[in-house]
C-alpha cells in the first residue's frame, strides 16, 4: 500500500500545515538532485511512527510516482503526542544502505529458575545491505547456551548482501 504524500513549499507556514492535520517531512537520497519537501496526513505519520523502525521500507506516492523510503529521523512535540517533522531517505532496491537491525533473542525461557541471567550487550546491530534485503530482525537462539557462554557478532546469521558495521569479536550476549 502506498501512502499518498504531497509536495509543499520549503519555507511555507508549518503551523498552518499542522493545524490542517498535515505533517511536514523531507525526502532525500542519492538519486535526487535536491531534497523534496513533502507533507502527509497526520494519521499516516502516526502509523509510520508506530513501527519506530529504521528498517521498514515505506512506499510513498507523489504526483503519480512511487518511491521507497526509510524513516531516518523524526521530531515530536513536547508531550510526545504529535510528530512535528520527519526525514526519509529515498532508496532503490539494489542500493546499499546502512541500518540498525533489531536483535531478537529466543529460547531464554529455558534459563528460568536456574539462577542465570542473559545479559544482552546490544539490542541492535548496525549493518550495511541492499535496501531490498533489509531484515526485519536478526534472530538469536540462546536456548542451548550454558553458564559462561557468549554470543559474538561473528555468530549471527545475516542476509547474504550484508556487511557488519561492528568488529566480529564484539559480544552480543552472555549468560551469567
Amino acid at each position: 500500500m502506498s501512502i499518498k504524500i504531497e509536495s509543499r513549499k520549503l519555507n511555507g507556514n508549518l503551523c498552518q500545515l499542522r493545524k490542517a492535520l498535515q505533517t511536514p517531512a523531507i525526502i532525500y537520497g542519492k538519486s535526487l538532485s535536491e531534497a523534496l519537501p513533502v507533507q502527509m496526513p497526520e494519521t499516516q505519520m502516526k502509523q509510520i511512527l508506530a513501527t519506530r523502525n529504521t528498517t521498514t521500507l515505506f512506499s510513498f506516492e507523489l504526483d503519480g510516482e512511487n518511491m521507497e523510503c526509510i524513516l531516518r529521523d523524526f521530531q515530536m512535540d513536547a508531550l510526545h503526542t504529535r510528530a512535528l517533522h520527519a526525514d526519509f531517505q529515498l532508496v532503490k532496491p539494489h542500493e546499499m544502505v546502512s541500518v540498525k537491525v533489531a536483535i531478537k533473542f529466543t529460547g531464554a525461557q529455558s534459563f528460568r529458575g536456574q539462577k542465570m541471567v542473559l545479559h544482552k550487550a546490544t539490542q541492535q546491530l548496525p549493518i550495511r545491505c541492499k535496501a531490498a534485503d533489509i531484515p526485519e530482525a536478526i534472530i538469536v537462539d540462546v536456548s542451548s547456551m550454558k553458564k559462561g557462554d557468549r554470543v559474538y557478532v561473528k555468530d549471527l546469521e545475516l542476509p547474504q548482501s550484508s556487511e557488519l558495521m561492528l568488529p566480529e569479536t564484539n559480544i552480543v550476549a552472555s549468560l551469567n
